[in-house]
């Protein structure tokens, strides 16, 4: 059965708003593109508070230069904000911390100016999700952010080019024990912190294209209910043993890194369905490859330098293309 389209009601949108901005007539969702000026940022608050909307995308026009105002935190009625594009903005107001409802906080292409999140943000309760994205600028997240009780999935994403700026994560992460989500993507993180292993419910780690980490820390083995590790296209040299805590875990991605060998203690993961090393510098694979009784697919080995494989991969229920 197909899906209906959403319909718009401009009707309700307030004067002078254009098409630009629109409300969905079966939802609480406030849509605007292009925003040029403050005036007409405050008008779309205003409406947002009046008519207690739930979702607000706000997407700015390349031109503006503006702040966001205060009165953003008064808008109690939203469980999504999205703020996107506005590429000269330097500073989110504390007011954001008001937001008592608000369940997601998506943050987009503030590539130019936006160099921290107010601590305020960990005043959000309810807060489920936090997204990051091409905020060039931002070198740290708020210290307070594992006051965030309910995060459910933190992503942070860079850029590929040298205009990241991300460079470390508080040790507080450490204390987003509720935290089923991590993504890590295209940062200049060297490290991570050793708390990081407190988070025991992570069942999704993303880490990639992060060209200053070299490691994983020994901590990372305590994530006993991992399901989806991936870590390709990045820069890791090698990965701790420690990670035949992954018990659980049913794919796993390491292609396109610098990794020379495979611990023995990836014999552990009973449970891994899929295994990609492609391109990497490795020379051999580990006697222990043999125990992954449950891989459903080959195993991708293309891109290295294998001189030799062990008996035990006689014993797998897959083929390695190599």
């Amino acid at each position: 059965m197909s899906k209906k389209k959403e319909k718009w009601d401009t009707s309700k949108i307030l004067h002078p708003f254009s098409i630009n901005h629109r409300r969905a007539s079966n939802s609480n969702h406030y849509y605007s593109s292009h925003i040029s000026n403050l005036e007409e940022l405050k008008q779309i608050i205003d409406y947002c508070i009046k008519n207690k909307i739930n979702k607000l995308d706000l997407n700015f026009s390349s031109s503006y230069e503006s702040i966001i105002p205060d009165s953003i935190g008064n808008i109690v009625s939203l469980e999504y904000l999205g703020i996107n594009e506005v590429r000269f903005i330097d500073n989110i107001p504390d007011t954001i911390g008001k937001l008592s409802n608000l369940k997601v906080l998506s943050v987009q292409g503030c590539l130019y100016g936006l160099k921290q999140l107010p601590e305020t943000v960990s005043n959000l309760k309810n807060l489920e999700k936090l997204y990051i994205s091409d905020c060039w600028q931002l070198k740290y997240l708020p210290s307070s952010i594992g006051k965030l009780q309910n995060l459910r999935s933190l992503n942070l994403v860079g850029s590929r080019s040298e205009l990241s700026s991300l460079e470390e994560l508080p040790d507080s992460i450490g204390n987003l024990v509720n935290l089923q989500e991590l993504s890590i993507i295209s940062t200049y993180i060297k490290s991570l912190p050793d708390t990081i292993g407190n988070l025991l419910n992570l069942k999704r780690l993303v880490i990639s294209g992060n060209r200053k980490l070299k490691s994983l820390p020994k901590s990372i083995g305590n994530f006993k209910n991992l399901e989806t590790v991936d870590l390709r296209d990045g820069f890791l040299v090698f990965l701790p043993d420690t990670i035949d805590g992954w018990i659980n875990i049913k794919e796993l991605d390491l292609s396109n890194n610098q990794l020379e060998f495979l611990p023995e203690a990836i014999g552990n993961m009973a449970w891994l369905e899929n295994l990609d090393v492609m391109n990497n510098r490795l020379t051999d694979l580990p006697e222990s490859i043999g125990k992954l009784s449950s891989l459903k697919h080959d195993i991708y080995a293309y891109g290295n330098s294998f001189q030799s494989f062990p008996d035990s991969i006689l014993e797998l229920p897959v083929d390695v293309k190599y």
